[in-house]
C-alpha cells in the first residue's frame, strides 16, 4: 500500500505543468514592456488589466495593458502593436496626453472603466480604447498613425 501511495505521489508531482503565473501576462505583453521594465510595471487596479483590439488599423490584434510608472505611481496604458519590434507606446503614466481643451494629463488614476470601441474609424478600420470615470465623463483614445489622440465623449 505504501509503495502504491509513493508511486501515486511521484507520478502526480512529475507530470504537473509549470505553475501559472500570478498575473497571467501574455508573453507578447511581457516582451513588449521589457525595454521599459525599469520604468513601468503592469497595474492590476482594474480587471481585466489588458485588452485586445486592432488599434492601429493593420488588421492584426494588438494588446493594450494597464501600467504604472514605478517612480511616481502614475497610472496609464501601454499599447503593444502586433507585428512590430518597437517598444510599447505608453500613454499617461508620466507621459502627458492632451485632453479636451488641450489640457495635458499624465495620470489616469481617476478613470475606472475601460473597454474596446470596435470599428471606431472606417478607413482604415481601427478600434479605439474607451475610458471613463463611472457616472462621470468618458472618452476614447485613438491612434492617428503617429500618436494617440483623446476624443471626449461625455461629461
Amino acid at each position: 500500500m505504501q509503495v502504491l501511495l509513493s508511486l501515486f505521489v511521484l507520478f502526480t508531482t512529475q507530470f504537473q505543468g509549470p505553475p501559472v503565473e500570478i498575473d497571467n501576462v501574455p508573453f507578447t505583453i511581457s516582451a513588449c514592456l521589457q525595454p521599459e521594465s525599469n520604468r513601468f510595471e503592469v497595474s492590476r487596479r482594474m480587471n481585466p488589466f489588458y485588452l485586445r483590439g486592432d488599434f492601429n488599423g493593420d488588421g492584426k490584434l494588438d494588446f493594450v495593458v494597464l501600467v504604472q510608472e514605478r517612480k511616481s505611481g502614475k497610472q496609464g496604458v501601454a499599447f503593444c502593436f502586433a507585428g512590430t519590434k518597437s517598444k510599447a507606446y505608453v500613454g499617461w503614466a508620466g507621459n502627458a496626453i492632451a485632453m479636451e481643451g488641450g489640457m495635458l494629463i499624465d495620470d489616469i488614476d481617476g478613470l475606472d472603466v475601460w473597454g474596446v470601441e470596435e470599428a471606431w474609424s472606417k478607413n482604415p478600420k481601427r478600434d479605439a480604447l474607451y475610458l471613463a470615470r463611472a457616472e462621470s465623463g468618458s472618452g476614447v483614445l485613438i491612434w492617428n498613425g503617429r500618436r494617440m489622440v483623446w476624443r471626449q465623449l461625455g461629461i
